[in-house]
Order: C-alpha cells, then structure tokens, then sequence
C-alpha cells in the first residue's frame, strides 16, 4: 500500500509540474502576443513625436542663425545679375557665403542637439490595445528618443518658370539629423529632415512680341500649320 501511494504521490506532482509548465508556457505566449499588439502603435507614437521635436530644432537652428548673419550683412547679395563681355546675362551665386551660412547653422543644430537629453514618450495600455473603450486607461509604457551622430547638410537649388520670359532661382538647405527609437529592449533609427530656403532671385529675360502657352501635345499639335492654312 506505501508503494502505491507513494507512485500516486509522485504521479501527482509529475501532474502538477506539468501544469505548472503548460501555465508558464501559455502566460509567456501571451506576453509575447501582447508585445507585438502593443509594440507598433507606441512605436508610431514615438518616431512622430521625434519627428515634431527635432523638426523644430533643426528649423529653429536655421531661423536663429540666419537672424544673426543677416544683422551683419551676410546674407545680402547672394545672388546677383551679371553680364558678360559678350552681352550675354548670367546669374552669380555666392558659394562662398552659402557654405559659411550652411556651416554656421549646421553649427548651431548640432550645439542644440547635444544638449537634448533623452525624451520620454508614453502611451496608456489601454491606447495600445486599440480598444476605443479602454483608451487613455491603464499603465502608461515608455519609449526613449534620443540624438544620434551628427547633423549633416546638402543644398539644393531648382530653377522655374515665374512668368513670360522670366525664370525663378531658389537654393535651399536641408538638414539631416539621426535620432535612435528604443522601444522595450529594441531599437531602431530614424531620419528628420527639414528643408528652408535661403536664397531665391528672379533672372528676368526680354518680352517677346508673341507667347504661346504649349500645356500638352494637343496644343502643340494644334501649331503645326495644316493644307488649310
């Protein structure tokens, strides 16, 4: 008799032990499953508000630093009409000044962004769950933006049309900064960035006697002259 309620004691635990497993086991299968339900829409959350955030510092680093260089003249005639020896016009761009104004704000972007500390973004369970009734409810989860590298810069210039005979130069800076995304014990990186014109000026050619307006090929085919004409 022991021995048989010994082998029924053991049978038990066994029992237990595996119930204590198949707990375990379907408990990390749900953390699991809540992890990926809850991991993208916080993540969202958190590359937009890095996307705000560092938008602004970087546009705001442009702005200060063109106020300062335009109180000292910097930014005056960067662009001007010349004419040639053979009387033909060109228009002058100062790349000079461009590549100090585009240094001096990389400059300033880099400085504020060296003394941004990590920024927190939180979302509610209840938001991540994607169940209306439950929004704004239940324990907040955190996300962390931090800077990342350096701020780069490129300019880009593009010309067009303003008008009969007139032709539209505008050159612009575009900002570039690296932000890291750290969502639980992942992380990812991602790009902000902002583009503002600096210089823009209007080469302005001799009026025509006649213009034509040529939109799409119906037009154009409508110029060609027919028998009839």
């Amino acid at each position: 008799m022991e021995d048989i309620g010994r082998i029924e004691r053991r049978l038990k635990k066994k029992k237990l032990r595996r119930a204590a497993a198949a707990a375990l086991a379907g408990l990390l299968l749900l953390l699991i499953l809540a992890n990926a339900l809850t991991a993208k829409p916080l993540e969202i959350a958190a590359e937009e508000s890095a996307k705000r955030i560092f938008s602004r510092l970087l546009n705001d680093s442009f702005l200060e630093t063109m106020r300062e260089l335009s109180s000292s003249g910097l930014t005056e005639g960067l662009t001007r009409e010349q004419t040639g020896a053979d009387g033909v016009s060109f228009l002058y761009i100062d790349s000079a000044r461009l590549s100090v104004i585009a240094s001096s704000v990389v400059s300033r972007a880099q400085e504020k962004l060296q003394n941004v500390d990590e920024i927190t973004v939180s979302l509610t369970a209840g938001t991540m769950s994607r169940i209306a009734l439950l929004a704004g409810r239940g324990a907040a989860v955190r996300a962390g933006i931090e800077p990342l590298g350096a701020v780069t810069s490129r300019f880009s210039s593009r010309f067009e049309a303003a008008g009969v005979n007139q032709t539209r130069y505008t050159a612009e800076l575009e900002l570039t900064a690296e932000l890291r995304v750290m969502v639980g014990s992942s992380a990812h990186t991602v790009t902000v960035s902002c583009s503002s014109p600096v210089c823009e000026a209007i080469v302005i050619g001799g009026v025509p006697n006649a213009y034509t307006d040529v939109s799409n090929m119906e037009d154009a085919l409508n110029l060609i002259p027919t028998e009839a004409d």
